[in-house]
């Protein structure tokens, strides 16, 4: 017994040592060190560099392979068929494509530009990066018309509080818009589809793929419970909007069935307070119908996710992004590094590290 614990112990010190964390401490002694003047701490900086090349080189566990998950509601709820070849995939895993990166630092250039002063207050920079995160994302459809800038504001903003409630509503509106795009271009894809050779406009592609992956990638993370939400609210809604979106769409066979369906329930909404399918189709019809251009559309679109999902990187708590450190890492836990780092700390601080009882079983 004595043994095992022992071992379990050593277990655990190696784990740690050869963790990405590893690298953060020595980077941060690093950074410390080149503060300092005098040739003791130069001399202490070079033997760190000669440390962090050996650890480095060993530690290839943890080292991210820029894929990313795709997990698509549509998909996973609605009885569809199989297609052509017998096989039907509910979810995927993709390589972040170079189009998406791009417009990642893109929209990550253009929010560094307004970065919280060094001389400013922590309390009052800290609003500022939050307030300036939020409103970031929402400028790709800041100068749409007057009844869809309304809607987003009005009915999707003010009324949806938490984050997960809005990461579905306009991931199911972007796949609804996915499915009349792929029906105009006679693509027999599905909704994880990010390649068709019908999208001869290369900013339309563009667009298209950044926004389709990113929607994805974000309702995946819905799943796993990383988001600013803490994990007992992120996964009580999306059971629940599952459960809906399984009972909406349990007739439908087809993607246009899907989107028949849809377009029937926005059309008919008879409530004050609509369901997140409801909300995501009035959402689409809204978009399809004030951008004739697809384009136009998808290159907002494409705008949107990059800069709400660096809303929801800087706004997740830091503890959860600490147990992906220990492994291969996330691509939001990526960004949210070079978000800290700036000063946009989004909706949370960097004093909260405890975990919700939820999320403990992800540790």
């Amino acid at each position: 017994m004595i043994f095992i614990m022992v071992c379990r112990e050593l277990w655990e010190i190696g784990v740690f040592v050869l963790s990405q964390w590893t690298k953060v401490i020595i980077i941060c002694h690093y950074i410390r060190l080149q503060q300092r003047p005098g040739w003791i701490p130069r001399l202490q900086r070079l033997m760190t560099e000669k440390l962090a090349r050996i650890m480095f080189w060993i530690i290839t566990r943890g080292q991210w392979d820029e894929n990313i998950q795709q997990y698509n509601l549509l998909m996973v709820t609605a009885p569809l068929k199989a297609t052509k070849n017998g096989r039907f995939f509910r979810s995927r895993c993709v390589k972040l494509e170079s189009k998406v990166k791009r417009t990642i630092f893109e929209s990550l250039k253009r929010l560094l530009k307004t970065a919280p002063g060094k001389d400013s207050p922590s309390s009052s920079a800290h609003t500022r990066s939050s307030n300036t995160l939020i409103s970031h994302h929402k400028s790709a459809f800041a100068d749409a018309k007057d009844e869809l800038r309304h809607f987003i504001e009005n009915d999707i903003d003010e009324s949806l509080k938490g984050d997960t409630h809005k990461i579905l509503v306009w991931h199911v509106a972007t796949s609804l818009c996915q499915i009349k795009l792929l029906q105009e271009a006679g693509s027999q894809g599905d909704l994880y589809t990010l390649q068709t050779p019908a999208f001869a406009d290369p900013g339309l592609a563009a667009g298209y793929i950044t926004a389709v992956s990113l929607s994805n990638y974000c309702a995946y993370l819905v799943t796993q419970g990383l988001v600013p939400d803490t994990g007992l609210v992120a996964r009580t809604v999306f059971v629940r909007v599952r459960r809906e979106t399984r009972q909406a769409l349990a007739r439908c066979g087809t993607l246009a069935e899907i989107r028949r369906e849809t377009r029937m329930a926005a059309a008919h909404v008879q409530t004050e307070d609509p369901s997140i399918v409801e909300l995501g189709a009035m959402l689409a019809e809204r978009l399809m119908s004030n951008f004739a251009n697809d384009g136009d559309l998808w290159e907002r679109l494409g705008r949107f996710w990059s800069g709400f999902l660096l809303h929801l990187s800087a706004s997740t708590t830091v503890a959860k992004h600490r147990i992906h450190l220990q492994g291969k890492g996330e691509l939001t836990t990526h960004l949210w590094v070079f978000l800290s780092h700036a000063g946009f700390l989004g909706k949370t601080a960097h004093g909260e590290q405890l975990l919700d009882p939820v999320d403990l079983n992800d540790a």
